[in-house]
């Protein structure tokens, strides 16, 4: 299968759409991007563990990534496709045998099912007249991504856990010294979520980051002092 490449740059940014575990299901799939004739980029990934066991034989997963610009645009058509495509959907298919409840779980976390089961999903409950209300589901839908998008405060037991790991720096020797509390550090101030359209937000409130930029900061100056003890320890006392 050719895997085109779009080399990335400042004016396209590709974002992570959607994870095929086949490459069948990927092919499929790639028929409906390019009738909207969207770029795309993909990936081929295996687990650490897959390859070390399984070998070249390890299953692999195709990640499909198209630029953030586009991801509304393939949204919306694939939801004309899903609805004008149900008609013909054959009642074999798992979701005519889900309850009222496992479908309507299905409309509350389309993230987890894709645009095609959302579709389907409230269509299925629409035929059985269950009285449900779409427009109220996504708006829930809606305000739950809003709420998520917004920074949470950082656990405080991880911000003193980085301000603690200091002091001990020069008992974990030259080579670690720090390490600890970089690493908490640029947890804290690097993290970032993506929502439903692959756009990132920082996990953690600006007091947090705050935090981590602070630790990043002391946990380099301390890996630099403790080298420079261990110098001059080594130097001048126990050569």
């Amino acid at each position: 299968m050719h895997i085109p490449f779009y080399p990335y740059t400042m004016k396209i940014e590709f974002v992570q759409y959607r994870v095929f575990p086949t490459e069948g299901d990927l092919e499929d799939f790639l028929h409906l991007v390019k009738k909207k004739n969207i770029p795309y980029k993909l990936e081929k990934f295996a687990s650490a563990a897959d390859s070390t066991f399984l070998g070249q034989a390890a299953a692999k997963e195709f990640i499909l990534k198209i630029p953030i610009s586009r991801v509304d645009e393939l949204n919306r058509f694939l939801e004309k496709e899903a609805e004008e495509f149900f008609p013909s959907l054959s009642r074999d298919y798992f979701m005519f045998q889900s309850s009222n409840e496992e479908l309507l779980e299905i409309l509350k976390n389309p993230r987890d099912w894709g645009i095609e089961n959302v579709v389907y999903a409230g269509k299925i409950l629409e035929e059985r007249n269950i009285g449900f209300s779409l427009s109220s589901i996504k708006e829930e839908v809606r305000q739950r991504e809003i709420e998520f998008e917004k920074p949470v405060k950082a656990n405080s037991a991880l911000i003193w856990m980085g301000y603690l790991f200091l002091p001990f720096s020069y008992v974990m020797g030259e080579s670690y010294a720090g390490t600890l509390s970089i690493f908490i550090g640029f947890y804290l101030f690097v993290t970032k979520k993506n929502n439903s359209k692959g756009e990132s937000f920082p996990a953690f409130d600006e007091r947090s980051r705050l935090h981590g930029k602070i630790l990043i900061g002391l946990g380099i100056l301390f890996w630099i002092l403790t080298n420079l003890w261990y110098y001059v320890l080594s130097r001048y006392f126990f050569n």
